[in-house]
């Protein structure tokens, strides 16, 4: 008996948008062009809801004009378990340069806002910052009951809230308190001869084993308080340097004619039998030209710098910032000190004086610097498994313990994606996973194995099309949500925008869906209205 055709008459739509392939090459279970549509677990499509205001909404318009609208940033952060309680949750709403307010635990959010107490943005400008503040997005890291806020404009700041005591109808009091992140010199100043002489040329950098007088050292241009900040932050005292002027070529008249000790000479290695500094003993040691310790000063890491990290995050019980828009900062990761004390919470640095003849091990606590030379500019921090995410415009790295948890001691730095992100606010996670926003799709970052982390586009394959026919400021200010109840992740970002002006940048007026049950597309139109695919 011969084989009988059969006809598949059953469709669903549990594949969503699907914009790759012509209209008869189309597959199975998904629709080509449709919006404003959701497909559901059964296989049905249904038509979105309407939007609209909550009840008993409030509308806040804070003298937002038609040019406001166009410069100012607008965002919004989640500051959960605040004053470490788990049943307290306050949304901060961005609005250019004010950040407000409101109780998340509310009916009526937006008719919750704090109207006594907000913090204008301009007050914590960076000195000499050239930029009209609120004109960049704030990221937001709970800490501890507390929140961390920080723009590329403004002084990283911390917020506290003191609720009143059995009533939680009514607003506390908040404190703010700017953070003034502090670091271990390990660079010191730069010894660059601005003068031809002693075999060195303009521009050249001095040997590290180089041993100069005086007037040797303002021959070549060089500063001499700058070689002697090195040496002391080199660990050397006034004491000790005279002494090894004295004798390394002064003189009887003028003891301190000689030379002043190279950077490869730690003073401790100089002592004596009675533990008294000798030169003499010094100089029978063999440093070649590796470095001496540096660290001894606590420094201020943008004491010439007119910008602040944009990004920040909680993680190991640390708060971490980055995110630069300058180029010896670029790279630059820092995280604070263990917060047993939200003191330490600006603590970027260890304890211990790595110069000291006593103490001065690096602790698993400690606080520091973690350098990503190959890193763009940082865009987001994202805490995932037992690391943390670091999103730059030129790929993604991950910064974990080795082998248990994150230590200033142990750690590693693994490169996940040469693909960059293209928006920090793109930035979303999603359980054990972490989503974003490159130029050319969206990707996934999850675990390969126990300890490796890789990404993939998981948009190449159904809405190539379509992504890439996004504005590419659309992208660059698109951001992220994820609804744990339904399981799909929502990019609001500008369709409209106008890409010569910018203007629009913060207009949101399409959402771009993904459904993680059905690892389904599907997209939303605000300023339309549809009835049916088209």
């Amino acid at each position: 008996m011969a084989a009988q055709a059969s006809v598949n008459d059953a469709f669903t739509f549990v594949g969503g948008l699907v914009t790759e392939g012509g209209y008869f090459i189309t597959p199975e279970n998904s629709y080509k062009d449709g919006v404003n549509v959701i497909p559901q677990v059964d296989g049905v499509i249904e038509r979105r809801n309407g939007l609209d205001y909550e009840d008993g909404y409030n509308l806040y318009a804070a003298a937002i004009t038609a040019d406001s609208k166009d410069l100012w940033a607008f965002t919004t952060g989640t500051w959960s378990s605040v004053a470490g309680s788990g049943n307290r949750d306050f949304i901060v709403a961005q609005t250019g340069r004010y950040l407000n307010f409101y109780n998340a635990a509310t009916g009526s959010v937006s008719a919750s806002r704090n109207t006594v107490f907000r913090i204008d943005l301009e007050s914590y400008k960076v000195p000499g910052n050239p930029n009209t503040v609120g004109t960049g997005i704030c990221s937001f890291a709970p800490t501890y009951g507390r929140l961390i806020i920080t723009s590329a404009d403004t002084l990283p700041l911390l917020v506290t809230y003191t609720p009143v005591a059995g009533d939680e109808s009514v607003w506390g009091t908040f404190d703010v308190k700017t953070l003034d992140l502090e670091i271990r010199d390990f660079k010191g100043k730069p010894l660059i001869a601005t003068i031809a002489t002693l075999g060195y040329s303009i521009g050249q950098t001095i040997a590290i084993d180089a041993e100069f007088t005086a007037s040797e050292w303002a021959s070549l241009g060089i500063n001499i308080e700058d070689v002697k900040y090195n040496l002391y932050n080199q660990g050397w005292t006034d004491t000790q340097i005279d002494a090894y002027r004295e004798d390394n070529g002064g003189t009887s008249g003028d003891p301190l004619l000689g030379k002043y000790p190279s950077n490869t000479k730690s003073w401790i290695y100089g002592k004596d039998t009675n533990d008294n500094f000798d030169s003499a003993v010094l100089n029978k040691q063999d440093f070649g030209n590796s470095p001496a310790p540096k660290g001894h000063f606590i420094i201020d890491p943008f004491e010439s710098i007119t910008y602040r990290p944009k990004a920040c995050a909680f993680f190991a019980g640390r708060t971490w910032y980055a995110g630069m828009p300058t180029s010896d900062l670029l790279g630059t990761v820092f995280f604070s000190q263990v917060l047993d004390s939200i003191d330490k919470a600006s603590n970027c640095y260890q304890t211990n004086d790595p110069t000291s003849e006593v103490i001065s091990d690096l602790e698993d606590d400690d606080g520091g610097t973690i350098e990503i030379p190959e890193a763009g500019e940082i865009v987001a921090l994202q805490p995932l498994g037992r690391g943390i995410m670091v999103f730059a415009t030129n790929g993604v790295w991950f910064i974990s313990g080795i082998d248990q948890g994150f230590k200033a001691s142990n750690y590693a730095v693994d490169r996940v994606s040469a693909v960059g992100c293209v928006s920090g606010k793109s930035v979303v996670a999603v359980e054990d996973t972490v989503l974003y926003w490159s130029t050319s799709g969206i990707y996934v970052v999850s675990a390969s194995n126990s300890v490796e982390y890789v990404a993939n586009n998981i948009s190449e394959k159904n809405i190539k099309t379509f992504y890439q026919d996004i504005p590419i400021l659309g992208k660059l200010y698109a951001e992220g949500s994820y609804n744990a109840t339904n399981k799909t992740i929502y990019w609001l970002y500008s369709n409209s925008i106008n890409t010569s002006t910018s203007s629009g940048r913060f207009n949101k007026d399409t959402i771009l869906a993904f459904d993680a049950r059905l690892n389904s597309w599907y997209w939303f139109s605000i300023n339309r209205c549809y009835s049916c695919i088209h």
